[in-house]
């Protein structure tokens, strides 16, 4: 563990903590993903659909974590927090050799190959190889997961089998944005949950 993690760690414990707590962000998480997602759909050029598909990414990929386990678990995890978050981005990194028309990663008209759950199964082997012991490795497999679950509903959907399958997987984008809603409202429930765990643990009484 670097010095500087060391100095960085309380607070991004503490930032993850306090998200979790946010009893507006999930819903207003998925409204921002849906106005990104509007103004995607007039984008023309590949720089502008990367500016705006990555934090649309982050913000899925954020919402959905915090629905799953709350704000409470992902703090005391920080380093598969920050993992699981940047995975969800920075898989897209393979764009870049596509785009420099690099032959042989990826079908004509599709997302690279390592757009697939072989990319998360090598990050889950590495990880339990490792003896469990790296949760940066369980946070990117965790990153790169949801980074799928937002492009099965996006442009020509992915490979999701890819070697066993070529066949692109592909979910309409109202099925996406109705499940996101869902996944806001646990998070929402979890916030609440969080809210009155944190008053009680205060002292301040808590209306029932």
């Amino acid at each position: 563990m670097t010095p500087t993690w060391t100095t960085l760690r309380p607070a991004v414990e503490t930032s993850v903590e306090r998200v979790g707590r946010q009893l507006w962000l999930p819903l207003t998480s998925v409204v921002v993903v849906y106005l990104i997602d509007r103004v995607m759909d007039g984008a023309r050029s590949r720089v502008a659909i990367g500016l705006l598909d990555e934090p649309g990414h982050l913000v899925t990929a954020a919402l959905v974590l915090l629905a799953a386990v709350g704000g409470r678990r992902l703090a005391a995890a920080p380093v598969f927090t920050v993992a699981a978050l940047a995975g969800a981005v920075l898989i897209d990194i393979d764009h870049i050799p596509l785009y420099a028309g690099v032959p042989h990663i990826a079908d004509h008209g599709s997302r690279p190959y390592s757009h697939s759950l072989t990319t998360v199964l090598i990050l889950l082997v590495l990880w339990l190889v490792t003896g469990r012991r790296w949760s940066v490795l369980a946070g990117a497999a965790t990153g790169v997961g949801l980074h799928l679950f937002r492009d099965v509903a996006s442009g020509p959907g992915v490979m999701l089998y890819w070697p066993v399958s070529t066949d692109e997987v592909r979910i309409p984008h109202a099925w996406y944005l109705a499940l996101l809603l869902v996944i806001a409202v646990v998070a929402t429930v979890r916030a609440v949950i969080a809210v009155r765990g944190r008053r009680a643990d205060e002292g301040i009484n808590v209306p029932t």
